[in-house]
Protein backbone atom coordinates (compact mmCIF):
# COMPACT_ATOMS: atom_id res chain seq x y z
CA UNK A 1 0.00 0.00 0.00
CA UNK A 2 1.18 3.25 -1.18
CA UNK A 3 1.40 5.95 1.82
CA UNK A 4 -0.38 9.67 0.77
CA UNK A 5 1.28 12.52 1.64
CA UNK A 6 -0.40 14.70 4.57
CA UNK A 7 -1.97 17.90 3.25
CA UNK A 8 -0.30 20.81 4.42
CA UNK A 9 -2.97 23.55 6.37
CA UNK A 10 -3.38 26.86 4.88
CA UNK A 11 -1.82 29.97 6.60
CA UNK A 12 -4.03 32.11 8.09
CA UNK A 13 -6.05 34.36 5.41
CA UNK A 14 -4.96 32.42 3.09
CA UNK A 15 -6.16 32.37 -0.65
CA UNK A 16 -5.52 29.04 -1.31
CA UNK A 17 -7.39 27.08 1.22
CA UNK A 18 -9.88 25.57 -1.69
CA UNK A 19 -6.90 23.97 -3.62
CA UNK A 20 -7.28 21.45 -4.40
CA UNK A 21 -9.81 19.86 -2.28
CA UNK A 22 -12.39 22.61 -1.51
CA UNK A 23 -12.70 24.08 -5.36
CA UNK A 24 -16.69 23.88 -5.19
CA UNK A 25 -17.46 24.48 -1.58
CA UNK A 26 -19.02 28.37 -2.38
CA UNK A 27 -22.26 26.75 -2.85
CA UNK A 28 -22.08 24.80 0.58
CA UNK A 29 -20.34 27.42 2.42
CA UNK A 30 -23.16 30.03 1.67
CA UNK A 31 -25.68 27.37 2.69
CA UNK A 32 -24.34 26.58 6.04
CA UNK A 33 -22.67 29.47 7.22
CA UNK A 34 -22.47 32.23 5.27
CA UNK A 35 -23.61 35.74 5.79
CA UNK A 36 -25.62 38.66 3.97
CA UNK A 37 -25.23 41.99 5.13
CA UNK A 38 -28.04 43.80 4.04
CA UNK A 39 -28.54 47.71 4.53
CA UNK A 40 -32.35 48.50 5.36
CA UNK A 41 -32.16 52.29 6.06
CA UNK A 42 -34.50 54.45 4.04
CA UNK A 43 -36.66 51.67 2.70
CA UNK A 44 -37.85 47.90 3.26
CA UNK A 45 -36.03 46.03 1.49
CA UNK A 46 -36.83 42.52 -0.66
CA UNK A 47 -33.20 40.36 -0.58
CA UNK A 48 -32.09 38.99 -3.97
CA UNK A 49 -31.96 35.02 -4.19
CA UNK A 50 -28.45 35.28 -3.79
CA UNK A 51 -28.92 36.57 -0.57
CA UNK A 52 -31.51 34.51 0.63
CA UNK A 53 -29.01 31.75 0.56
CA UNK A 54 -27.08 32.41 3.35
CA UNK A 55 -27.74 31.23 6.64
CA UNK A 56 -27.24 34.38 8.78
CA UNK A 57 -28.90 37.61 7.45
CA UNK A 58 -27.10 40.53 9.56
CA UNK A 59 -28.93 43.81 8.81
CA UNK A 60 -27.63 47.15 9.80
CA UNK A 61 -28.62 51.15 9.21
CA UNK A 62 -32.03 50.97 10.85
CA UNK A 63 -32.96 54.56 11.42
CA UNK A 64 -36.69 53.42 12.09
CA UNK A 65 -39.25 50.32 11.75
CA UNK A 66 -38.76 48.36 8.26
CA UNK A 67 -39.74 45.21 6.62
CA UNK A 68 -37.29 42.78 5.18
CA UNK A 69 -38.89 40.48 2.01
CA UNK A 70 -37.57 37.10 1.47
CA UNK A 71 -38.26 35.97 -2.02
CA UNK A 72 -41.36 34.36 -2.32
CA UNK A 73 -41.11 30.01 -2.84
CA UNK A 74 -37.97 30.55 -0.97
CA UNK A 75 -37.57 28.33 2.16
CA UNK A 76 -35.03 27.81 5.11
CA UNK A 77 -34.21 28.87 8.37
CA UNK A 78 -32.49 32.10 9.01
CA UNK A 79 -30.46 33.62 11.78
CA UNK A 80 -31.51 37.20 11.37
CA UNK A 81 -29.40 39.69 13.26
CA UNK A 82 -30.60 43.27 14.19
CA UNK A 83 -28.31 44.98 16.56
CA UNK A 84 -30.83 48.64 16.33
CA UNK A 85 -33.45 49.81 18.87
CA UNK A 86 -35.92 49.37 15.98
CA UNK A 87 -38.15 47.03 14.82
CA UNK A 88 -37.63 44.60 11.26
CA UNK A 89 -40.75 42.64 10.69
CA UNK A 90 -39.33 39.46 7.90
CA UNK A 91 -42.05 38.54 5.85
CA UNK A 92 -41.99 36.23 3.05
CA UNK A 93 -42.78 37.33 -0.09
CA UNK A 94 -42.69 40.85 -1.67
CA UNK A 95 -43.66 43.83 -1.17
CA UNK A 96 -46.81 45.02 -2.00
Amino acid sequence: MTSKANLTDPAYNSLNWNVPLNANFDIISDGLGGTTNVAVSTTDVTLTATQSQRAVIAVTGLTAARNLFIPTATFGTWVISNYSSYALTVYNGTAG
